[in-house]
């Protein structure tokens, strides 16, 4: 290198001391030592820029100024790494690219000093081949660590470990023999546990962050602080606390304590999304009596429904073009009233509906205990079966690896078993048509109308009606079940009359 000593006096030089993996830390002072000692030996007036990129994400952001910097630098310069990968490793292509061009032009040398390489404009093929040789070299070892990270995780995942951040309410820990953990943070805990508890009674994430930051509950985070809304309302939809973690945006069992239950967690889901409809519905100034129900005749589109002086107006939403047609909610409301008048009937009557009905959900109701038992009989199996597998991978009569993949899928089995077994609860949940109800909707239902609010209107005619249209102010519309039936029997002098002399089926 004694070429150089006098060609660099006092020329500008970028030296630049890199680390991209948290082993490497401490290789930092000994890379500035290393570039300050070859600053002295060729007198560079040197601009010194050291990265931790393993502690800093943002320091990658600031490398590459630098890098856009020295493109820009009006006069030759320097750019100074102690060694090839220093300069390529965990880079982008594009900044080793600009780099590269700029010593084809002529503007920039690179040197590595402790490879003992000097790449400029008129550098010989061998000096190339060796750039490009570290580089391939460095790029080869970056791929095998990422890949031994991403094997690491994944076996991590498949024993249930976590390998990120553990949320609010757990502490990472390190265990006796080194191993990393996650525990119950025990000071948080009892907050934490409130706070379910509190959503539990349909208490609202604002009202819930407040109470929580009264009782002093704060981030996990290094140097805490109070805890915020979006904290709150993230932890109401972590699935971690009933045990399973996301990773890279799927779901994965995981071996720690919980704080909830899965029918919990489903319970509070149902509170947050009754609270968004509920936030979304007071949001409107006036609820319409046929908000969504009328279709117009004419073009199919929506009909939206307008107050002015007074009066509650109904027309086309145009959305496929220009439509004239136009009505008011008087003229609709009077087109029901006899068919809603004719829903009346006694309370007998509307007995032995019900129980008609309810043979159907009774019977649905057998079909899906069958199921039930049969979705937990499958579970016990996949329980058993995993429990045989262990002890024939322990005789190796199968591979861990054949092990894991066999685990996983029926891991991901038992979470379908479980998720369906919640969804059988909920699919009759007050299902059955109670004769309360029904009587009192049947013999009220023009009573109730006239007299209700616009929203609970609504609701009635949902009950009541589906294919609502109108067209030139007639309303055209079909009776739900079992409300037509119900109409039918308003035609006949009697319902249900007694025996005659002749107890033979009526023709």
């Amino acid at each position: 290198m004694s070429y150089y000593d006098k060609r660099y006096d006092g020329i500008k030089a970028f030296m630049i001391a890199r680390v991209s993996d948290p082993s490497q830390r401490e290789a930092l002072p000994a890379q500035k030592y290393k570039l300050t000692d070859y600053q002295k030996r060729l007198n560079f007036n040197a601009e010194y820029h050291e990265f931790d990129e393993s502690a800093f994400k943002e320091d990658r952001e600031k490398f590459e100024k630098i890098v856009d910097k020295i493109r820009k630098y009006p006069k030759e310069c320097v750019v100074v790494f102690d060694k090839i990968d220093r300069f390529t490793r965990d880079c982008s292509s594009e900044i080793v690219s600009k780099l590269k061009r700029a010593v084809a032009e002529g503007s920039i040398e690179l040197h590595f000093v402790s490879d003992g390489l000097i790449v400029h404009k008129e550098s010989p093929a061998t000096d190339w081949f060796r750039l490009d040789i570290g580089m391939a070299t460095a790029g080869y070892y970056s791929s095998a660590i990422r890949d031994n990270v991403n094997r690491r995780i994944a076996q991590k995942l498949r024993d249930g470990e976590f390998p990120e951040k553990a949320p609010l309410g757990y502490l990472n820990v390190r265990t006796e023999d080194n191993k990393s953990d996650i525990i119950i943070d025990k000071q948080r805990e009892p907050l934490i546990r409130k706070a379910f508890e509190l959503r539990l009674t349909g208490m609202s994430v604002k009202d819930i962050t407040v109470e929580m930051r009264k009782l002093g509950l704060t981030s996990n985070m290094k140097n805490p602080k109070p805890i915020g809304h979006s904290t709150i309302a993230s932890m109401f939809k972590n699935k971690f606390y009933y045990g399973m973690m996301t990773y890279r945006k799927k779901d994965y069992p995981h071996k720690y304590e919980t704080y909830i239950t899965k029918n919990i967690y489903d319970k509070i889901q149902n509170i947050s999304q009754g609270n968004y409809i509920k936030q979304f519905h007071t949001k409107a100034h006036y609820e319409f009596t046929f908000k969504g129900i009328l279709k117009c005749g004419v073009c199919g589109c929506s009909m939206s429904s307008y107050i002015k002086k007074g009066r509650v107006y109904m027309r086309c939403s145009n959305a496929k073009g220009k439509c004239p047609n136009n009505a008011t909610e008087v003229e609709v409301l009077e087109q029901l009233s006899p068919v809603i008048t004719s829903l009346s009937i006694n309370q007998a009557e509307a007995e032995q509906i019900c129980d008609e009905l309810n043979k159907d959900y009774n019977d649905a109701r057998e079909l899906r205990e069958r199921r039930k038992e049969a979705l937990r009989s499958e579970y016990q199996k996949l329980l058993r079966r995993k429990d045989l597998m262990y002890e024939d991978k322990l005789d190796g009569r199968i591979t861990p690896e054949k092990y894991d993949e066999l685990v996983e899928k029926g891991e991901k089995r038992m979470l379908e078993i479980d998720e369906e077994l919640v969804a059988l609860e909920k699919s009759y949940e007050g299902s059955e048509l109670t004769v309360s109800n029904l009587f009192k909707l049947a013999c009220n239902a023009d009573e109730l109308l006239k007299s209700s609010k616009p929203a609970i209107k609504n609701q009635i005619l949902r009950l009541l009606l589906s294919n609502c249209e109108i067209q030139q102010k007639r309303l055209q519309f079909n009776l739900l079940e079992p409300f037509t039936f119900i109409k039918k029997l308003d035609s006949r002098p009697k319902w249900l009359p007694g025996p005659d002399s002749n107890w033979q089926p009526r023709s």
